[in-house]
């Protein structure tokens, strides 16, 4: 099962009051398979201290190398959070507005050009709209970007320079989204295209889930799936779907923990101590449609605690989900294509935190595999070569003389070409393969016993 820690949780753990949480976390790993992205190391790159790379020694005692970042698509590599850090060079203190600035009004030839170009538009919205139109409970810093510009790039300066003041200036943002909840669209949402919302909860989630989606495809129709799920994030509040308290929130969190539930989304587990990104992070999972876990840190303690004394679960005990009645009347879906049919069913327990599902097929075979619920559709290495390790712990080398999982044995280049390993057990045939996903096949050797699939 892969975990994601939010930030201020793995800061949490720095701290001597959590010891016993930290030594119980770092009994799980290895069943338990702790990842972490971009997004904290973004966390971190806020600090001017160097103070940060201590706290990202401390992170890799949990998340070791399991690295998560976006640059097109969603990607996995081995990076510790030093190596994801060293890959770039870090923005300097300059605010947004002071580089725009610079560039601009540099030597130059194209920033100059573009500066001619924009103070050349007129935009004087003063003409168009008089002081007693504009909201006595407007933020200062809208009211001068309708009142205070001639021109386009007097505008566009006054805009940026509103969005760094928001961004360092906790009180400002707080009167922004006091401003924005005041003035709520909820309960005109079918003005600019959002159905299936009656004000106050969701009734129809597909038609919300699609509407609310393209609300914001609109004006970009590339727009790829990251960006999209942050901008429907943000929506949350900005629209006033999942509210947080003003006084608590600030920019750049908010837009960091966005990135955050977007990362979690591709594992199984999420943990975090912030109220208002659990409640948002719920929604935006349930909206999606996926069932990663979001719990708080007291939650996930006593997951913790119930795991590691439940994780000396053997190979025999997989074998006994065949009969365990729980798990026979725990029918998650059938399928039925041409002359041949499957039984799908939810196991009452995570094995070797991967297998979680049984599949009795009318070939003969029983599979034990993992029934995907969260946005990632792979499989990490380090779950397979865990489970190849459990496998030989129990039932020794396969038929190849093969034993512990080797680290050239599978090429991610190359996963479609990994054969596996086989174990024979009397007339019980073990294999563990690799496909779309990882899968324990239970086959008989002879044709007329067939009472393995009869369950």
């Amino acid at each position: 099962m892969r975990v994601y820690l939010d930030t201020c949780v793995l800061q949490d753990l720095k701290n001597d009051d959590y010891k016993a949480f930290l030594d119980s976390l770092i009994e799980s790993k290895g069943e338990l398979v702790y990842c972490f992205s971009e997004s904290h190391i973004q966390d971190l790159s806020r600090d001017k201290t160097d103070e940060k790379f201590s706290d990202m020694s401390f992170m890799e005692m949990i998340v070791d190398d399991n690295c998560f970042f976006y640059e097109k698509r969603f990607l996995v590599e081995n990076y510790t959070p030093h190596d994801y850090y060293n890959h770039f060079d870090w923005p300097s203190d300059s605010s947004a507005s002071d580089t725009i600035k610079e560039f601009l009004e540099s030597d130059d030839d194209f920033g100059g050009l573009l500066k001619s170009i924009f103070s050349s538009v007129p935009l004087n919205l003063k003409e168009l709209i008089s002081q007693s139109q504009i909201p006595s409970d407007m933020p200062e810093g809208m009211t001068d970007m309708l009142l205070n510009s001639s021109n386009m790039y007097e505008y566009i300066l006054t805009m940026i320079e509103y969005s760094d003041t928001l961004s360092v200036e906790q009180k400002k943002f707080k009167e922004q989204l006091q401003y924005l909840h005041k003035n709520q669209l909820t309960q005109h949402l079918n003005l600019i295209g959002i159905e299936g919302y009656d004000g106050y909860k969701i009734t129809d989630k597909e038609k919300f889930r699609n509407s609310y989606a393209n609300y914001f495809l609109k004006n970009a129709k590339d727009k790829n799936r990251y960006d999209l799920f942050l901008d429907m994030y943000y929506g949350l509040e900005f629209l006033g779907f999942v509210q947080g308290k003003p006084k608590k929130q600030k920019m750049m969190n908010m837009i960091n923990d966005a990135r955050h539930a977007f990362f979690g989304g591709f594992c199984d587990i999420v943990v975090s101590k912030d109220e208002d990104f659990i409640n948002k992070t719920k929604f935006m999972y349930n909206l999606h449609e996926i069932q990663t876990q979001v719990f708080n840190m007291s939650e996930f303690y006593a997951f913790i605690a119930i795991h590691n004394k439940r994780s000396d679960k053997y190979f025999i005990d997989l074998i006994n989900e065949l009969e365990n009645e729980k798990t026979l009347s725990n029918v998650l879906y059938e399928i039925k294509d041409d002359n041949q049919s499957a039984i799908c069913r939810k196991l009452d327990y995570t094995y070797w935190g991967y297998f979680n599902m049984l599949i009795n097929h009318s070939n003969g075979n029983v599979y034990f595999t993992k029934d995907i619920t969260n946005f990632m559709k792979g499989t990490l290495i380090k779950e397979i070569g865990f489970c190849v390790n459990q496998l030989f712990k129990e039932l020794g080398k396969d038929i190849n003389l093969r034993g512990k999982w080797e680290s050239n044995e599978f090429e991610l280049e190359q996963e479609e070409e990994w054969c596996g390993r086989t174990w024979v057990i009397k007339n019980l045939i073990v294999d563990l393969k690799f496909s779309d996903k990882l899968y324990i096949i239970l086959g008989l050797i002879e044709e007329k016993n067939t009472k393995i699939n009869e369950a």
